[in-house]
């Protein structure tokens, strides 16, 4: 993700070139600065440290939702009998 933020601020450049006008300028450097300030955000230990716990947290739903069902299932097989 960190090298697509950095490719989408290069194909930016040549766009500051080709078009014309003090608007189209400042609206260029405006979002290739975006682009590389969130290159760096996402270059951060405290991001790639957020990517994981919501990773690990998401993997505990669905171990909880696996467990919950098992134990569901259990109980549907106890009342048949």
């Amino acid at each position: 993700m960190k090298y697509y933020a950095l490719f989408l601020a290069l194909i930016c450049l040549p766009s500051f070139i080709i078009l014309e006008g003090n608007g189209y300028h400042i609206a260029t450097v405006t979002n290739i600065a975006f682009m590389l300030l969130s290159f760096y955000l996402i270059k951060e230990n405290k991001y790639q440290g957020l990517i994981k716990y919501q990773y690990n947290f998401f993997k505990d739903i669905k171990d909880a939702r696996a467990a919950v069902e098992k134990e569901i299932a259990k109980g549907n097989k106890r009342k048949k009998k």
